[in-house]
């Protein structure tokens, strides 16, 4: 598949400027988990980053907006980034070599209840269709957006989406 070209100069720019690894991190213990920060570029706005937002009826975390991803398996391998790449494919259904090009990684940081989070930063290609769990709810958020009151837009409904509170 071949990418526009404001993709591929754009991944080269997002790369240097969060100054990401090409290799993950190295796990520490069974308790670490992968993240996919899936970042989205229509090349005419600004770039948006793929949130989801945990069901109410989750044990752990719920109504928590989170990115996709979740704890390391053995089948990961001991490797995060194929942790990342499961957990977004398990619960928003998007594949890396069809949906997204991964761009690097950023360091890994511990999260309040100990778990090291190791983070992976990639780039949709094009607009995804999702294959949503039943526990997660994908939004995307525009960067002017982080610092005011959150409006989402959703891919599942595509129309721009009350505050937060409305989704939970």
């Amino acid at each position: 598949m071949k990418e526009p070209k404001y993709l591929l100069s754009r991944g080269d720019e997002i790369k240097k400027q969060l100054d990401l690894t090409d290799e993950p991190s190295k796990p520490q213990k069974e308790q670490d988990a992968g993240v996919l920060i899936l970042l989205h570029d229509d090349g005419e706005s600004e770039i948006k980053v793929l949130l989801c937002v945990r069901s109410l009826q989750m044990r752990r975390h719920p109504g928590e907006v989170c990115f996709p991803g979740g704890m390391m398996d053995d089948e990961d391998g001991n490797d995060v980034r194929r942790t990342a790449i499961r957990e977004a494919y398990e619960e928003v259904g998007i594949k890396e070599t069809e949906d997204y090009v991964v761009l690097g990684n950023l360091p890994a940081f511990r999260a309040r209840f100990g778990i090291l989070i190791h983070p992976t930063v990639a780039l949709l290609r094009r607009r995804p269709t999702f294959s949503l769990s039943q526990n997660e709810i994908p939004l995307f958020i525009r960067r002017s957006q982080w610092r005011s009151i959150i409006w989402f837009i959703c891919f599942s409904s595509r129309s721009t989406l009350s505050p937060m509170e409305s989704l939970l």
